[in-house]
């Protein structure tokens, strides 16, 4: 981070620069809409940005893909909305019209009329089907500048949608984390217009900045306390550490099954699908649910249960409620391994997909951060040294206070 004397602020040779050059952006008003900050953590980036916006005249907005990233940043003080909440409105549906439908479903149930419920459960999902338009009303019509945070996962459609507003986009990026799942992100896919890759001293200070550094670097992270955080061997993990997570990381998709049942077993969950209160995560795009690959959500209610199908009320990490039908086959395959691979696509073509989400991979955690998480180094990648650090890098940056990192 830059210099400080009392209440003042002296930036770096390079940071001055890098501010110098985003004001320049800013006032020109033929720069492209979106200017590129990148930098590694502990690099300054966010001091800079900081004393850039002081100059700023005018309402400045922040946003982050995900509510957990959002809500990172209001916790620090930076007053962020999801770009979800900030551009889109719902639309709802009937409310008194969904009520009498689950009404008549919880009727048709308990009469075991399982045709009736089959189509009244049906009629639930499409009224619960949360849709989406442009909000017309949204405060960014306002605004004088947006500052977007942890935005690899927006795509070249939310992009164009920011992008109609015309208001000046400030994205913040880092260069040293993983690529998103499918594809490049729009925003992470241009060249940056600044980069920054020193860390300096102070900033090492920071102990998930000073692992995230080793592990950028390829080197050894040595068993250890490292401020409130720490690396430790995975026998010495109490359940009640365990507990404390707020989120669990690691590599391999069999390492994170077997820590999903380990949760599952302390937390004393019973059988092998979702109860109500359980986490889970989304393994697939739904639009028209508002599911999005890699959304946290909790189970409010089991409704009704088929052969290949469970139906439930979930509540996501964005703050709706959405009647799902999840396929069984990803809760099956703690049983059966290699099930959902001998299944084919349109087996899964009527339904939503879910897993336990206890313990997640790092590639489905990008564009999230948790205050407190548990990271399991599984020795993924361990043959390819660049992406091992990317993957090393990634998990442990998802860590906003602390991170136990266990081998």
């Amino acid at each position: 981070m830059a210099h400080t004397l009392g209440e003042t602020i002296t930036l770096y040779p390079e940071q001055q620069a890098a501010k110098e050059l985003a004001l320049s952006w800013f006032e020109n008003p033929d720069s492209d809409p979106v200017f590129r900050v990148f930098g590694y953590a502990g690099t300054g980036k966010t001091t800079v940005i900081k004393e850039f916006v002081e100059e700023i005249k005018g309402k400045i907005l922040y946003a982050a893909f995900t509510g957990k990233a959002a809500l990172v940043m209001r916790r620090h003080g930076v007053p962020a909305s999801t770009i979800h909440s900030l551009i889109y409105k719902p639309i709802i549906p009937e409310e008194e019209y969904f009520k009498e439908v689950k009404e008549n479903f919880q009727l048709a149930r308990e009469a075991g009329n399982r045709e009736a419920s089959k189509e009244l459960s049906d009629e639930m999902r499409k009224c619960s089907a949360l849709s989406f338009e442009l909000n017309d009303e949204s405060p960014l019509n306002s605004a004088a500048l947006l500052v977007l945070d942890e935005c690899s996962m927006v795509n070249d459609e939310m992009l164009q949608d920011l992008l109609t507003f015309d208001v000046p986009i400030l994205v913040l990026g880092d260069p040293g984390q993983l690529p998103p799942i499918h594809g490049t992100g729009a925003l992470i896919a241009a060249r940056p217009d600044v980069m920054f890759t020193e860390i300096h001293r102070q900033a090492l200070d920071n102990p998930i900045i000073k692992l995230s550094f080793l592990a950028r670097q390829g080197k050894p992270i040595p068993r250890g306390q490292y401020g409130r955080s720490s690396h430790i061997a995975l026998a010495d993990l109490s359940k009640q550490q365990a507990l404390d997570f707020d989120q669990i990381l690691t590599g391999k998709n069999a390492t994170r099954r077997n820590w999903n049942r380990r949760m599952r077993g302390i937390l004393e969950y019973k059988g092998s699908y979702p109860n109500p209160g359980e986490k889970l995560i989304c393994l697939k795009n739904k639009k028209s649910l508002g599911l999005f690959n890699g959304l946290l959500v909790t189970v409010k209610e089991i409704l009704e249960e088929y052969d290949r199908f469970i139906e439930m009320t979930v509540a996501t990490e964005l703050g709706t409620d959405v009647c799902v039908r999840t396929h069984r086959a990803h809760f099956d395959e703690y049983a059966k391994p290699g099930l959902v691979k001998s299944l084919q696509w349109w087996d899964f073509q009527d339904s939503e997909e879910f897993d336990f989400g206890y313990a997640i991979t790092v590639h489905k955690s990008q564009g999230s951060q948790w205050e407190n998480s548990g990271f399991y180094d599984d020795k993924f990648l361990n043959w390819k040294q660049e992406e091992r650090s990317k993957w090393l890098y990634t998990g442990l940056t998802r860590a906003v206070e602390t991170v136990t990192l266990m081998s």
